[in-house]
């Protein structure tokens, strides 16, 4: 039987790893986790700061396109995922994927009513 060496990586050993092999990092586990929850996590940035100038009025198109695109990447994720793994999508991590497709749903539902009544959108 091959025993298992278990060792605890370093940040400075994970940075590195990145720099020099992007690749092996990002199909690493943990470089997966890494690179998905930092992606999130700049996609709830972007959506903050959207709102921000939303607020303002300081928005353009561009602003919008991004917004909606980041959106968009956002629901089909979800909508893969759930597709590949079946029934076990809500059973797996049950509750953040039902969070996940109630976000899913609300993006839509926003979406949906800003082609409706937004003037300026049908104009394009």
């Amino acid at each position: 039987e091959e025993k298992i060496d278990i060792t605890d990586q370093k940040w400075i050993e994970s940075f590195k790893l990145l720099l020099n092999h992007p690749f092996k990092f990002y199909y690493s586990p943990f470089g997966f986790a890494w690179t998905i929850a930092m992606l999130y996590f700049l996609y709830l940035v972007y959506i903050l700061c959207y709102s921000f100038y939303m607020i303002k009025g300081t928005t353009d198109l561009v602003a919008d396109i991004a917004f909606w695109s980041f959106n968009l990447g956002f629901i089909l994720y979800e909508l893969s995922e759930a597709f590949d793994k079946g029934r076990r999508y809500l059973s797996v991590t049950g509750i953040l994927n039902s969070w996940d497709m109630l976000t899913s749903i609300i993006w839509i539902v926003l979406f949906s009513l800003l082609m409706c009544y937004q003037e300026d959108w049908r104009m394009l």
